[in-house]
């Protein structure tokens, strides 16, 4: 049984606490990432559904996440395993540039790096796959820091549940 999402006490109350179905308990933003995911994982349904990684970064020129990044990583890990035959697609979106070859090289480099942080938190290999898309209006939301819509945009799509 998952717990609903119980706001935490504090100033702001921009914190969450969610109890997921293998009763371990995580800390989220109210309308963050994670919230999102395990709200989209507890509906029946078999449409797919697309999350932004909206508190990962990386270097400005690389594929390195900054460490800003790793609790993020891990709630998400743990939220994947806790609804282990979840399949997912790890989707980037490539910066616009003159020279799209390394712009979608860095982009593939980035959403490795995610399959490979999520896989070292315990999320099987086999259930996720990389995409990488070049820049399009159509494909980023409008919301988005300016360095995300550069190339560091990075989304999960449950493809399977």
């Amino acid at each position: 049984m998952v717990t609903p999402a119980q706001p935490l006490g504090g100033a702001n109350n921009d914190f969450t606490r969610i109890k997921l179905p293998n009763d371990i308990e995580l800390s989220v933003p109210n309308s963050g990432l994670e919230t999102k995911l395990l709200e989209f994982l507890k509906r029946a349904s078999n449409k797919s559904g697309e999350f932004d990684l909206d508190r990962i970064s990386f270097g400005a020129t690389n594929a390195i996440l900054s460490l800003s990044s790793s609790e993020q990583m891990q709630n998400v890990a743990k939220i994947l395993t806790a609804f282990p035959i979840t399949r997912i697609a790890i989707n980037a979106v490539a910066a616009k540039a003159t020279n799209r070859v390394p712009s979608l090289r860095l982009s593939r480099a980035r959403a490795n790096r995610v399959l490979g942080e999520l896989a070292r938190h315990g999320v099987d290999k086999s259930l996720m796959v990389v995409r990488v898309y070049a820049d399009n209006p159509t494909t980023r939301p409008s919301g988005l820091e300016e360095s995300q819509r550069e190339g560091q945009r990075i989304s999960l799509t449950v493809t399977k549940r």
